[in-house]
């Protein structure tokens, strides 16, 4: 289970770092532009961005919480397995962020940080 956690994990990592280097170069397009030229600009494709952010958001969301769910089997005595777990969740955690970060609007910012963080909130208090 946890190898094919950790196969996740890096996938998710991979298409998340590459979407967001997308919406980055695609946001230096936007200069200049009002908010209805951004969301037709380009065919509708700050639609797609943002939903593929939203997606990106709760995948590592949910992500963390099956991450969180296997901490009981982690060895007392295992070192390495403790860090490797806490590193997994804070890169998550930071890609949450960076997607975040890489919509760039600060309406949308606030409303998907609102939903990460009560999330996590339930996730902490599920457990």
């Amino acid at each position: 289970m946890i190898i094919f956690q950790g196969i996740i994990t890096i996938i998710y990592s991979v298409l998340a770092i590459r979407h967001n280097f997308k919406v980055l170069e695609y946001n230096k397009l936007l200069i200049g532009k009002n908010s209805f030229e951004v969301m037709i600009f380009d065919n509708g494709a700050s639609w797609r961005y943002l939903t593929g952010s939203i997606i990106y958001v709760f995948v590592g969301v949910v992500s963390i919480y099956f991450i969180w769910s296997t901490r009981r089997y982690i060895d007392d005595e295992s070192v390495l397995e403790f860090i490797i777990f806490c590193l997994e969740i804070l890169f998550i955690i930071g890609l949450i962020i960076f997607t975040i970060y890489s919509i760039n609007n600060p309406i949308l910012q606030s409303a998907l940080a609102v939903i990460v963080v009560l999330s996590i909130a339930g996730i902490a208090m599920q457990s």
